[in-house]
């Protein structure tokens, strides 16, 4: 499925990540799969009264500056370099090949990550901060 089409359809959903996140207690914080996910949480708050990031703090992932500015308050979110953990998964499997199929080694990779952090009095200018390393 188109990935605009799938995110698009969780804008419909309003009223249920909305009905979720007021049976949660508070405050709370949520991770979101994605930066449009993130956004489609903040409306549902702003929709509903749900104070962020006081009641709901949300977080993202993907890092797109452009729709992490798109509401208010800004949102944060974290890049998790996806291009260099594929890089990485790619190169794991070329030697998994190379070697015949051998018994597959349990390897953890350490990829730079960076956070784009919304500032919570100046919403449209976040500033980005370097993460920790996953």
């Amino acid at each position: 499925m188109n990935r605009v089409l799938f995110e698009a359809k969780g804008a419909l959903h309003a009223d249920r990540i909305a009905r979720w996140l007021h049976s949660l207690p508070k405050p709370i914080g949520v991770m979101a799969c994605s930066d449009v996910r993130g956004q489609q949480v903040l409306s549902a708050c702003g929709q509903y009264g749900l104070t962020v990031p006081e009641e709901v703090a949300v977080v993202a992932s993907g890092n797109d500056a452009m729709v992490c500015e798109l509401g208010y308050p800004a949102l944060s979110s974290v890049d998790t370099n996806t291009r260099e953990l594929g890089m990485a998964a790619a190169a794991a499997l070329e030697r998994m090949i190379a070697g015949g199929f051998a018994l597959l080694q349990i390897t953890r990779y350490t990829v730079r990550t960076s956070v784009l952090c919304a500032v919570a009095h100046a919403p449209r200018r976040p500033h980005r901060t370097e993460g920790p390393q996953l």
